[in-house]
């Protein structure tokens, strides 16, 4: 009979790992940089990496929830989620891990118990070539990406004074066993002999399956609705031209255009070039203060290729008044009655320059009588003389919106 092949990741049975305090493993590289036969070689020693595994052996849950948060500023939503999830996995595991592959979000470390990082660098020529293959992104701008969340892991590593373990690819593909064990040692931990050997097998250059299974998804979107406005993204992994969109409010068509804005978070996140972004005005007959149903289609030439929820939202113009100029500053107030919890954000420019700025977060309890919300609202922009000052504007953190100054 011949040898037993290695284990799924939905089979593999759990390996001893000796007597240690509970820690969190976290494999982070570039893209396409061997994060996947990390993270299959420690799960294969018994460290769980996630529910749900595929070939990537990338946990769905853990990932989805980093890469919201890094695509949805502001958001608090995807942290408190990956909060409670981290702390079922500490209930349930002493040991656990996961990967993830191009994006690093340090501000979340503090999240995860004991961490301990394993840092997968590989060529970056090689690298590209395998996003090249894998996603049909052109070669040139993929080593570009490569270098540039190369950089990325190892100044976030090296920041945070944290555990790392630094480990080559290549290396690991000569000597397997040799350089699983030097990981385990840096963890502490201690499986069984078989197990070791067993996640050695699996080291090798990208096997079919793990190929198939990292081609890019074919569409993708994310939409946010605010008060007055439809932002978000969209791109086709298969096509590079712009997703064209149109946003519908209460069924009617409210405006149109093509995904094809730069966002910088979608270029940190390995989103391609990150010229995908949307953003599109509500028209001002729909900015009443009330409820409407909000959905975006997108499309390819005339044929649709997606299209997000439909989501009730609150639509409503902000606004506010500068009511007092003097030697000190600027004072007013600014509320957003679409949405009572929104503190705006106000700003004093003087000759093209940002000289204050400040919250609409005061209380004030004439608004809370005149029935705006809790009339938490008032602002004051500090600037010394600003009476003397013949030419300035205050603004708000809204789209071509400049409230009235006296």
């Amino acid at each position: 009979m011949g040898e037993k092949p290695p284990e799924t990741a939905a089979t593999a049975p759990p390996a001893a790992l000796g007597d240690r305090a509970p820690l969190t493993v976290i494999v982070l590289g570039a893209e396409r940089s061997g994060t996947s036969m990390m993270a299959r070689a420690l799960h294969e020693c018994g460290v769980f990496m996630g529910d749900d595994l595929d070939e990537t052996y990338q946990n769905p849950h853990i990932s989805r929830l980093l890469f919201e948060h890094v695509t949805r500023p502001g958001d608090s939503a995807p942290v408190a989620a990956l909060a409670a999830r981290i702390a079922l996995y500490d209930r349930e595991r002493p040991v656990w891990g996961f990967k993830y592959a191009g994006i690093v979000a340090p501000e979340l470390y503090g999240l995860f118990r004991n961490p301990r990082f394993i840092m997968v660098a590989r060529d970056p020529v090689a690298a590209a070539v395998r996003v090249h293959v894998a996603e049909r992104r052109d070669i040139l701008h993929a080593l570009r990406r490569i270098r540039e969340q190369q950089d990325q892991v190892i100044g976030t590593v090296l920041s945070g004074g944290r555990p790392v373990w630094p480990a080559s690819y290549e290396e690991f593909l000569e000597d397997p066993q040799g350089r699983l064990r030097e990981v385990l040692r840096f963890l502490g931990l201690a499986p069984a002999p078989e197990a070791v050997r067993r996640a050695a097998l699996g080291i090798r250059p990208s096997p079919k399956k793990y190929v198939e299974s990292v081609r890019a998804a074919p569409f993708e979107f994310f939409i946010r609705a605010h008060s007055t406005a439809i932002e978000g993204w969209a791109r086709d992994a298969e096509d590079a031209r712009p997703i064209r969109y149109e946003v519908f409010v209460d069924g009617a068509l409210a405006g149109k255009g093509e995904a094809d804005l730069f966002r910088e978070d979608l270029l940190k996140a390995g989103v391609a070039s990150g010229n995908h972004g949307l953003f599109c005005d509500i028209p001002g007959t729909y900015l009443d203060g009330h409820e409407h149903a909000v959905q975006v289609r997108f499309y390819h030439e005339d044929e649709l290729a997606g299209q997000s929820p439909v989501k009730i939202c609150r639509l409503g113009m902000p606004y506010g008044v500068v009511e007092k100029v003097d030697a000190r500053g600027a004072s007013g107030w600014m509320w957003n009655p679409a949405d009572p919890e929104e503190h705006p954000r106000l700003f004093l420019e003087i000759e093209g320059v940002i000289a204050a700025s400040a919250s609409a977060d005061a209380q004030r309890g004439d608004l809370r009588q005149a029935g705006m919300g809790e009339g938490d609202y008032g602002f004051f922009l500090e600037y010394p003389n600003l009476d003397a000052v013949k030419r300035f504007r205050i603004y708000a953190n809204y789209p071509y919106f400049e409230i009235i100054c006296p």
